[in-house]
């Protein structure tokens, strides 16, 4: 079937190829020359074209050495992958040369999922990866943002590259990047100083990666290392790099040192805006944060749907249902089936006690499939970042920790504290409210690290979504 949908697509390309005079036996090596030739000629279309003159004249569709440089140049034409694809199903004992090829193209892709099954066909049929392979399984690797995959795949890509005679900036960044993101930032940061001191001269992309990173792992500590070296590279008044800069500040809660990243810019894009919005929103600045929105489209710039989950989340803080329902609805028009917005508005009804309206909410989104993202928190320790979920009970020091919230909880009440009940967000008991607040995962992550730090350690807890009343209020007594 795959052989026939392949003869089929080909011969329905267009014929000027075959008014080419060529004899009728064509052989493989006219055939390569004609694609290595033509690369830089003609963009995808030709390729179909001179696929079926090569067919047309008696080169078989599933020659490995005709294959390799057809799905070759596809490939770096950024052609549709469906098209390459057929030909490597088709093709007999594909070399490393065409499986990174394939690789590589999805990785490059929006969805570069196709790009890890691969591998494992690659593996499962005894094809030994190269210096070539991974660093295009880590481009894909930081697109999924899987860690699961990514903590199986940067040991052996390290590997790999510790070989490599000829490192080039590609390579570097690749793996670096790939320890970003997979919660070694120590190893990210030993490699990049081997890099400053042996490798290719960092590039903007460098600095993204790590910037990045540090933003979705909540590792400060490294963010303000990097920092410091884009000054010194002189790689502060770039947009991009002051983008990240800010997403990573008010990522981490430090939201002083966002705001100033952002009015020291010398340029700003709806990017920099929509950051420093979101920023001021979620670390409980709502005014601010929509005052912010206010200045934005005096100056004239259009509002992303990452602008409007920022004014959702600030209405959210405030108490502003209708200005919710307004940013709800320009969220819509823009995006679809993403919990966090639908999460922010059943939130801002359930504080004003709608609680039909939370109903109808959380009603629509089960019937759309909309499905709520688990809230975790996340701290760092020693170079090494830790996650914890509400109830977390995955760690081994799970007995320490949870004897510390007792202890916590114990000496909370000595302070004449209450659990603020009225900020757990659901229609039930109040004393199911106040179970629920004592294992919130970011009471579990204060729990872990006054367990493994000295006395008058700062605490710097980053989390995925807001943080409840009760919570801060607790965390401020502490």
């Amino acid at each position: 079937m795959k052989n026939a949908k392949l003869w089929s697509n080909a011969l329905k390309a267009p014929s000027f190829a075959t008014e080419l005079v060529f004899p009728r036996q064509t052989s493989v090596f006219v055939g390569q020359e004609m694609h290595l030739s033509l690369t830089k000629m003609w963009l995808f279309p030709a390729q179909t074209q001179i696929h079926a003159f090569s067919i047309r004249h008696g080169v078989p569709f599933n020659n490995p050495d005709i294959g390799k440089h057809l799905i070759y140049n596809l490939v770096s034409f950024s052609a549709p992958m469906s098209y390459p694809h057929s030909i490597f199903s088709c093709i007999q004992s594909s070399n490393v040369f065409t499986w990174n090829t394939m690789i590589r193209g999805y990785a490059e892709r929006e969805n570069p999922e196709p790009a890890l099954q691969l591998y494992l066909q690659m593996r499962a049929s005894c094809i030994e990866p190269d210096t070539h392979t991974y660093p295009s399984l880590l481009e894909a690797v930081a697109k999924l943002t899987d860690l699961r995959v990514g903590k199986l795949l940067i040991p052996r890509s390290y590997k790999v590259f510790e070989l490599m005679s000829d490192r080039d900036i590609v390579a570097w960044n690749s793996v670096i990047n790939g320890f970003a993101l997979n919660e070694k930032p120590n190893e990210a940061l030993t490699l990049f100083r081997e890099m400053l001191l042996e490798g290719p001269e960092p590039d903007g992309y460098t600095v993204l990666s790590l910037l990045s990173a540090c933003a979705e792992l909540g590792a400060l500590s490294l963010g303000r290392r990097v920092h410091v070296y884009t000054v010194k590279v002189d790689l502060i008044d770039n947009l991009h790099v002051n983008n990240a800069l800010l997403d990573l500040y008010a990522k981490c809660g430090n939201i002083r040192e966002a705001r100033s990243v952002f009015d020291e810019m010398k340029e700003r894009n709806a990017v920099s805006w929509s950051s420093m919005i979101v920023g001021l929103a979620v670390n409980g600045f709502g005014e601010e944060a929509l005052e912010l929105f206010k200045d934005m489209e005096r100056v004239g710039l259009v509002p992303s749907e990452v602008t409007f989950v920022g004014v959702l989340c600030a209405c959210s803080h405030c108490g502003m249902v209708d200005e919710g329902e307004y940013a709800r609805a320009k969220v819509l028009q823009l995006e679809s089936g993403c919990s966090g917005d639908y999460m922010l508005l059943s939130n801002l009804y359930a504080s004003e006690k709608q609680w039909s309206d939370v109903h109808i909410l959380r009603t629509k989104m089960l019937r759309e499939g909309v499905k709520k993202v688990p809230g975790y928190s996340i701290v760092e320790f020693d170079n090494h970042v830790y996650e914890f979920v509400m109830g977390d009970r995955s760690h081994p020091k799970t007995k320490q920790i949870y004897a510390m919230l007792a202890e916590i909880t114990k000496r909370l009440r000595l302070e004449v504290y209450t659990p603020d009940a009225e900020n757990v967000l659901a229609d039930i008991e109040e004393e199911e409210k106040q179970n629920a607040l004592s294992y919130h995962c970011e009471k579990i992550a204060v729990a872990f690290m006054l367990i493994k730090t000295a006395p008058g350690t700062p605490i710097r807890i980053v989390k995925n979504l807001r943080i409840c009343a009760d919570c801060h209020l607790a965390i401020k007594l502490i």
